[in-house]
């Protein structure tokens, strides 16, 4: 009788009739003692009963009812109320243009849609629907048993530690509340609550000259990732903000290509690497994986594979990590490989980074410092070409994001530091099946490299500043000239020794810098080597 006004008007509320006779005694146990019938005569209420474990009951709700049941579920939001809209009031049609839910908290208890979300409701309103007490084990036959009972017929099994209820205490009657207060403050049901979301960065390489950068931003999608790059939408961006569109039509579109664990962020959160493309869905012009699918899938019979070490700087400032301030460090050649205070700087941010990648799932190889304090390398591969391309910009992209949280920059600069310092490259590793299996296509590859044109063609696409770096000293080949030999760090492509001792194998092209475009690098490889190769017959 005490909230006798209150039930009356959640009644109207969720569009109750008053019931007659049985259909009273129904009311009743369902007010009191939920759970207590296995089901009901009332359809509305045996539709509510129902809707716990069957979505198509849901249909069968008044809207009020309907969005707790549909989160339930993993109902969109938009269809669950397009399906309630002939059942809806006048007033609660307005309240949704409005973007507006009405929220009744005597209703809620009527109509939550699992026991646990009971514990959003006022301390005395459950207190005085299932007995003085909240929380603890239920005594047999106790006054609580019908919380028990309501929770054994959804869950069909016997109350858990957590969700169980025990006789306490009244807030109100001066009592001890203390077994109260504890279930009061316990999280609520994580996957009754609110509909289960993801987030998704999505990554792009934009349109900055004459070395683009990597962007990105966060989505928010609902439901549980299935690992499936083509289960994940389009999305769009500005591009006049990017250098990849003007103003007066600066539309562009993200298409994901690649996707891995997001270990930032952890959870069921990923990272989603993408294409851009026109509104008329035509690669952007800045697009340089679009120019490698069909070249990675012409010689695809040939199963080229690449490993790429990319080499990099981490800058404190102005100063590249381990500089004194307004100085220079002691003279390279310590550094390679080092270990110790006194040689060694941002190991912490580098073994971050592994751990990142790794947990992303990609294919890291080794890590290693360089002959400059402050820099450093890593290896992507050997995978094919695209996809040591979309791991190698993924792993650069962790790269940026992890030393974002250290505070310091790292930097693909080709000569970070002018004078006798090296330069930072992006050796490129390569081979065929014929090129591991014999000698002779290792020299036909590497023939094909230096023929005509092929030198320039090649250089003036691996990375800008590349003059700068290739000097022909430094452990490199001037940029205007190439050369190959065995065990020689300082022609344009190296054939290591096991290669020759082994006879077969794979050789390293030594000249594309940090900075290089992995896209463009692997698609003028395997287009000028496998060329040659399938001329030679030794494909």
């Amino acid at each position: 009788m005490k909230y006798r006004s209150g039930v009356k008007t959640a009644a109207r509320h969720i569009h109750l009739r008053r019931a007659e006779g049985a259909g009273a005694a129904e009311v009743g146990a369902f007010l009191f003692r939920p759970g207590k019938l296995p089901r009901y005569e009332y359809p509305l209420l045996d539709a509510w009963r129902r809707a716990h474990y069957e979505q198509g009951a849901v249909a069968e709700l008044p809207f009020t009812v309907v969005e707790g049941f549909a989160a339930r579920h993993g109902m969109k939001r938009e269809a669950s109320l397009k399906r309630a809209a002939p059942r809806m009031t006048r007033l609660e049609r307005l309240r949704t243009l409005e973007q507006r839910v009405v929220s009744d908290a005597l209703a809620a208890a009527f109509v939550v849609p699992h026991p646990e979300d009971y514990r959003l409701l006022h301390a005395s309103l459950v207190e005085d629907l299932y007995g003085e007490g909240c929380g603890g084990s239920v005594p047999p036959g106790s006054r609580n048993s019908s919380r028990a009972t309501y929770d054994e017929s959804l869950r069909g099994a016997p109350l858990s530690q957590e969700t169980s209820v025990t006789r306490g205490s009244h807030s109100g009657n001066g009592r001890e509340t203390a077994p109260c207060q504890a279930a009061r403050h316990r999280p609520l049901h994580p996957q009754r609550m609110a509909s289960v979301t993801f987030k998704a960065e999505y990554i792009w390489i934009d349109g900055t000259e004459p070395t683009a950068k990597l962007r990105s931003k966060t989505k928010i999608m609902d439901g549980t990732p299935s690992g499936e790059v083509a289960d994940l939408p389009i999305w769009g961006f500005d591009g006049s903000s990017t250098n990849q569109a003007e103003g007066h039509a600066s539309d562009r579109v993200l298409k994901p290509v690649f996707t891995c664990p997001d270990p930032i962020r952890g959870g069921d959160d990923l990272l989603v690497l993408c294409e851009v493309f026109n509104i008329d869905m035509t690669p952007h012009e800045s697009n340089t994986r679009a120019a490698l699918r069909p070249v990675a899938e012409q010689f695809a019979g040939q199963a080229p594979i690449f490993g790429i070490e990319q080499e990099y700087t981490f800058f404190d400032g102005h100063r590249p990590l381990g500089f004194p301030e307004g100085g220079f460090p002691a003279a390279q050649g310590g550094y390679y490989c080092g270990v110790g205070a006194d040689e060694i700087f941002g190991r912490e941010i580098v073994e971050k980074h592994l751990d990142n990648c790794l947990a992303a799932g990609l294919g890291i190889s080794g890590i290693n410092a360089e002959v400059m304090p402050g820099q450093w390398e890593f290896q992507v591969g050997p995978l094919s070409p695209l996809e040591v391309s979309d791991q190698l910009w993924v792993a650069r992209w962790l790269l940026y994001r992890t030393a974002e949280d250290f505070n310091v920059s790292a930097t693909l600069d080709p000569k970070p530091v002018k004078g006798d310092w090296n330069g930072a490259g992006a050796h490129t590793n390569f081979s065929t099946k014929a090129m591991r299996e014999g000698y002779e296509a290792i020299i036909t590859a590497c023939e094909s490299l230096g023929e005509g044109s092929k030198p320039l063609d090649h250089v003036k696409n691996y990375g800008a500043g590349i003059d700068d770096r290739l000097t022909g000293l430094h452990e490199t080949a001037p940029w205007n000239e190439y050369s190959y030999g065995v065990s020689n760090r300082g022609a344009s492509v190296r054939i290591p020794w096991q290669v020759e001792q082994d006879q077969k194998g794979y050789i390293e092209d030594r000249r594309p810098n940090a900075n290089v475009d992995p896209y463009v690098v692997t698609r003028l490889i395997v287009d000028t080597c496998c060329t040659a190769l399938e001329k030679a017959d030794q494909a």
